[in-house]
């Protein structure tokens, strides 16, 4: 899978309505370190911006990759 770039992944916020990036940049190198793609990048910040840590929702995406 290609690593989304920082303009790409902040392109699809605004695309979807956020005013900015929810994830900060360290969070999105952690992104980049397990290899999410830009569709579970997207999906990690909307849980961000909902109020949890990405501690607390990165379990999730991992489970969710290897159920694929």
């Amino acid at each position: 899978m290609r690593k989304p770039s920082v303009k790409e992944i902040q392109t699809e916020f605004a695309k979807w309505g956020h005013v900015g990036c929810p994830l900060t940049m360290r969070e999105i190198e952690v992104c980049w370190q397990h290899r999410f793609g830009l569709e579970d990048i997207y999906g990690i910040g909307c849980d961000v911006a909902a109020g949890y840590s990405i501690e607390d929702v990165l379990p999730f995406y991992f489970k969710r990759e290897c159920e694929i």
